[in-house]
């Protein structure tokens, strides 16, 4: 496995992990009815879903396939320009 599968591996595990564990603390509070916690992890599971699609379909997505491009893209010399 070639360290770029193992990133995206690693950047997909963390993602679910993160989600799930959130996910269960929030199924915790709703079946200890603590609304307070309920609502502090309610938005917390929200932002942590929105910025988990934000990464996999927005700019850090797009960034991560520049810089596999630009890894495997053969180098060209510039060019040497004289003096004036």
């Amino acid at each position: 496995m070639n360290p770029r599968e193992l990133n995206s591996i690693g950047a997909v595990a963390t993602s679910v992990l993160a989600l799930l564990l959130f996910a269960a603390a929030l199924a915790a509070a709703y079946v200890m009815k603590d609304q307070t916690a309920i609502s502090l992890l309610d938005g917390a599971v929200v932002s942590m879903a929105t910025s988990v699609v934000s990464f996999w379909i927005g700019s850090s997505a797009g960034s991560q396939k520049k810089d596999q491009m630009l890894a495997s893209s053969i180098p060209v010399p510039a060019p040497i320009v004289p003096p004036a």
